[in-house]
């Protein structure tokens, strides 16, 4: 199973150079390994990374992401002291509490690998009224009053390829 992964440095600071995210390939591949799966894809912005892993079905997602944004934190903070204290300092983390991770057994791997190497020439994003919600009605009213006294009633998605 291939999972895709996007991590968030805290507050979004922009806190990685190209050195660091070099470094943070190397990393992110030898934590992958240990965990038996397997890098496929890496790259990454000043304020975020995207990792694309083949993913063992023995190990639990939560466990793989722990492991990988507590080990690289770790490396970062250790090999980089100037560059992550100019923007974090005490004891707060690296990176944000959340994350992203999308299964991604549909598509075809090199959609995958082009989306992650240039992910904002890639992905649109349409923002369009639920076809259920056109009406006014609301497809889950026994659930949520919110969403019926709510004006305006969205679904965001991606179009991938």
């Amino acid at each position: 199973m291939r999972l895709h992964f996007v991590f968030v440095t805290h507050y979004r600071k922009r806190v990685l150079n190209t050195e660091m995210l070099n470094r943070l390939k190397e990393m992110v591949e030898q934590v992958s390994n240990k965990m038996g799966c397997q890098l496929i894809e890496f790259n990454g912005e000043s304020d975020h990374i995207h990792i694309l892993l083949d993913f063992h079905p023995r190990n639990s997602i939560a466990a793989v992401v722990g492991s990988l944004k507590s080990s690289s934190a770790r490396m970062l903070k250790k090999e980089f002291p100037v560059e992550v204290e100019k923007h974090y300092w005490g004891k707060v983390s690296f990176w944000s509490n959340s994350y992203y991770v999308a299964s991604c057994g549909g598509a075809p791997i090199e959609v995958l690998k082009k989306y992650i190497r240039a992910p904002s020439k890639f992905l649109e994003i349409a923002i369009l009224p639920h076809p259920a919600l056109r009406s006014g009605g609301d497809c889950r009213s026994n659930r949520s009053s919110l969403i019926q006294k709510s004006p305006q009633r969205f679904l965001a998605f991606g179009l991938f390829w």
